[in-house]
C-alpha cells in the first residue's frame, strides 16, 4: 500500500495547527482551505478524495466566522479553532464508515476499485482507526484549550504535536496490519498473489 495518499490528505489539518496561534486565525483559515483544495486536486485523478474536500469546507467555514464574526468570533476561534477542525473532521471521518469509507476513495486513487466485502470490511476498519485518531486529537487539544487557555501553549503545543505524530503512527501501522490481513486472506481463498492486491 502506497501510504502517500492517505498521509498527504492531512496536511491542511496539520498546516492549520501549524499556523494556529502564530498568523490570525482567519489567515491561518484561508491558507488552509487553500491547500485543502490543492491536495484534493492532486489526490482526486480517479475519483473525488473526501477528507480533503472537507477539510476544505471545514476551512472554509472558520475563515468566514473569523472574518464577519468580528473580534469575540477572532478570540474564540483562536482558542478552540483548532480543536473544533480536528472534531469536525473526526466526525466526518467516522461517518464515512456508515456508507463509502473514506479510505475506499484513496484506494480507487491508489488501484482500480476493489468492492469485495473483505475490501469493504477493510476500508471501514481502516477509516475509523484514522477517525478515531483524529478525534483523540481534537479531544486533547480542546481539553488542552480549556485548561490552559492563557498559558503554556508552547509546552502543550509540542506534547500535542508528539502525540498527534504517534497516533498518526499508530494508525499507519494498523493500516499496514490490515491490508496484510487481507492480502493472506485472498492469497488462501483465491490463490491470488499476495503483492497485486491493495486495499486503502
Amino acid at each position: 500500500m502506497n501510504p502517500t495518499p492517505l498521509i498527504g490528505g492531512f496536511v491542511p489539518l496539520a498546516v492549520f495547527a501549524s499556523l494556529d496561534g502564530v498568523i490570525r486565525v482567519d489567515s491561518a483559515a484561508v491558507v488552509a482551505t487553500t491547500v485543502a483544495l490543492v491536495v484534493a486536486m492532486l489526490t482526486s485523478e480517479r475519483k473525488i478524495a473526501s477528507v480533503p474536500v472537507a477539510q476544505s469546507v471545514i476551512f472554509a467555514a472558520v475563515a468566514g466566522l473569523a472574518f464577519g464574526g468580528g473580534a469575540s468570533a477572532q478570540h474564540f476561534l483562536a482558542t478552540y479553532g483548532c480543536c473544533i477542525t480536528f472534531m469536525l473532521l473526526a466526525v466526518f471521518m467516522l461517518g464515512t464508515v456508515l456508507f463509502v469509507p473514506f479510505t475506499a476513495t484513496i484506494a480507487r486513487y491508489c488501484t482500480p476499485a476493489q468492492d469485495g466485502a473483505q475490501f469493504v470490511d477493510a476500508d471501514r476498519r481502516i477509516s475509523a482507526a484514522w477517525g478515531l485518531a483524529v478525534l483523540i486529537i481534537g479531544l486533547a487539544d480542546l481539553g488542552a484549550a480549556t485548561a490552559l487557555p492563557n498559558g503554556g501553549k508552547v509546552l502543550v503545543g509540542v506534547l500535542l504535536w508528539c502525540g498527534a505524530v504517534a497516533l498518526a503512527v499508530a494508525a499507519l501501522g494498523y493500516t499496514w496490519r490490515v491490508v496484510a490481513d487481507v492480502r493472506a486472506r485472498l492469497v488462501r481463498e483465491m490463490g491470488v498473489r499476495g503483492d497485486a492486491v491493495m486495499v486503502g
